[in-house]
């Protein structure tokens, strides 16, 4: 797949992502996309292959997306394989736009999925969204990650062996992250998706004081 495809794929994408606008009720005669099963566990803390992936932003820097990067692996550790994709939007006029610069994406893109490529089958890879907010095109590329994820054979992995544990330190108001994860989910884009948003747990996030037990 060459830069050209990938433009078409991320374009694609985004036109077939859910208008997360449209809320109206209905009663769907047959389901034909799988159902979301929920379950807690304890969290998956063992060594994975990482990749942090954001948009850079005026009022998020690359200063500042190096300095969280270091502050992650700090806390996941040493002795495990790192990759970077910091996004940067698309410049017309002197004014940035929600779509990627793909000049500069697509070799980042590229090279973590060389790299992702060689990893078992099975095999989960943790990704770690930074940043002050989420651009359409960060899913875009998350969503291409998944979808040209190989085996070390070179042949395209079955969605059954497409594992990620999906870290984010916040979300958008409108819960965007997450309901993307549900999505990855229900789509098929891949099995099992671990959503791990850091304001959400006791005893200081929102389960703690929205949803009192």
């Amino acid at each position: 797949m060459d830069s050209t495809d990938l433009v078409e794929f991320l374009r694609r994408a985004q036109r077939e992502l859910p208008n997360m606008d449209m809320n109206r009720s209905f009663i769907p005669r047959e389901q034909k996309s799988k159902s979301l099963l929920m379950v807690s566990a304890e969290p998956r803390t063992k060594k994975l292959a990482t990749c942090f992936i954001g948009t850079i932003r005026q009022n998020y820097p690359y200063e500042m997306w190096r300095q969280d990067v270091e502050m992650w692996k700090d806390h996941f550790g040493a002795d495990q394989a790192y990759y970077d994709i910091p996004l940067l939007p698309l410049v017309i006029n002197n004014r940035s736009v929600d779509a990627m610069n793909s000049t500069d994406g697509i070799p980042k893109i590229e090279a973590a999925l060389q790299a992702i490529n060689n990893l078992i089958p099975n095999e989960m890879v943790r990704l770690v969204c930074l940043g002050t907010g989420h651009a359409h095109f960060l899913f875009d590329a998350i969503a291409y990650l998944l979808k040209e994820w190989k085996d070390p054979s070179g042949s395209l992995r079955s969605t059954e062996s497409k594992q990620i544990q999906l870290v984010t330190s916040g979300d958008t108001k409108e819960r965007d992250m997450s309901n993307f994860c549900q999505w990855l989910c229900i789509s098929g884009a891949c099995s099992v998706v671990e959503f791990y948003n850091t304001m959400t747990y006791h005893p200081f996030g929102y389960c703690s004081s929205d949803y009192p037990i």
